[in-house]
């Protein structure tokens, strides 16, 4: 038999092999470890609706149960459309300062439950804290900044509140738009809880994961793509040019504020690549802080409080030696909402008081 035909022979079987284990391997995560996302709606109610002006809202009365790699979750919205567990009356009670909390899937609080998300877990430190308060816990995953302005619009005369809070993530800026279209966008509110959509193979999603979890693989893999445009320095044109619709869409929400008779705030959370980037990148050509720092001093020039936790996530990070986000799904996990309400809880508390 020719040496070629032998070596054929023997890669055939060695692929065939190769082949057998990686099925294998995969089947034994579908049943053990499964790695992909998936969503049971109870009651057969889709967990985002249609909304004409803005696209999408949560879906009232809705309960999703989501797992997944990284964690598994039930949502379950208020009759309100809030995924509160309260229910609000047009105005708040003789002597208590009530909040809207307005904001995408980070406030919304996507893979946790409902008793760890920072924006409960601010309302129980405010209340130890001596503060008469109540937050209205209105995120809606999948929003963009347009969307939270005209949320604040559409939710602030029906609950009077005395400040309103925006949950402002750093991927907003990416796709902000100055017009927001509308119609049919209801998608959004799932989407906007699942990762790693575009394999059906979960060997591949936990290949991913592994990567996700090497810090500077992390940053390189982040860095070398499309986004690092956002944060060059100097900055780019693409970046100054989403950086002035932004603030144009910060500037409307600040006046619908005022057309409420309330104050704005806005929460700056971070991406887990900032955090990382500001502990571990050595690269000159990019700055993780840029954004923060010229949305908060337009909103000094504007007139709201803009609250800045990017270098608190890092240093909390390196404190405890541990992530604050799931590496890779994106969002806040247990430990990140712990940290973030509790640095929040002294900033908001004088806000009320300056407020009152």
């Amino acid at each position: 038999m020719p040496k070629f035909v032998l070596i054929l022979k023997d890669t055939v079987i060695v692929v065939a092999i190769v082949a057998v284990i990686l099925v294998g391997i995969e089947l034994a995560l579908r049943l053990v470890a499964p790695q992909r996302f998936s969503t049971e709606f109870v009651d057969g109610l889709t967990l985002g609706m249609e909304d004409a002006e803005i696209g999408h809202l949560n879906n009232p009365n809705a309960i999703a149960k989501v797992s997944g790699p990284e964690y598994a979750v039930t949502y379950e919205i208020s009759s309100q459309g809030f995924r509160d567990q309260n229910t609000y009356a047009p105005m708040a009670a003789d002597g208590k300062f009530r909040i809207l909390l307005v904001g995408d899937s980070f406030t919304f609080g996507v893979g946790e439950d409902y008793d760890n998300i920072w924006p409960v877990l601010l309302e129980y430190s405010l209340v130890d804290e001596g503060q008469d308060v109540e937050l209205v816990k209105a995120g809606v995953p999948g929003f963009d900044t347009q969307q939270e302005a005209q949320n604040i619009a559409r939710l602030a005369p029906e609950f009077h509140p005395d400040l309103v809070i925006l949950g402002f993530v750093t991927h907003d800026l990416f796709t902000n738009r100055a017009k927001s279209s509308t119609g049919s966008d209801a998608g959004n509110v799932l989407s906007a809880m699942k990762s790693d959509k575009k394999s059906n193979f979960h060997l591949v999603v936990l290949a991913k994961r592994f990567a996700l979890s090497l810090d500077q693989l992390y940053l390189r893999l982040y860095f070398s793509s499309a986004r690092r445009a956002y944060f060059e320095t100097p900055p780019s044109e693409l970046l100054l040019s989403q950086l002035k619709v932004t603030q144009d869409l910060m500037q409307q929400a600040k006046d619908n504020c005022d057309l409420a008779g309330c104050k704005l705030a806005v929460v700056s959370i971070p991406q887990q690549s900032q955090v990382l980037a500001s502990r571990l990148l050595e690269d000159a050509g990019i700055d993780p802080d840029y954004i923060d720092e010229q949305m908060a001093e337009f909103a000094s020039q504007t007139g709201f409080f803009w609250i800045d936790t990017l270098d608190m996530f890092a240093q909390r990070n390196d404190e405890l030696g541990q992530d604050l986000f799931f590496r890779l799904d994106g969002h806040l996990n247990k430990a990140g909402n712990a940290e973030l309400a509790d640095y929040l809880t002294p900033i908001v508390s004088d806000l009320i008081n300056e407020t009152r």
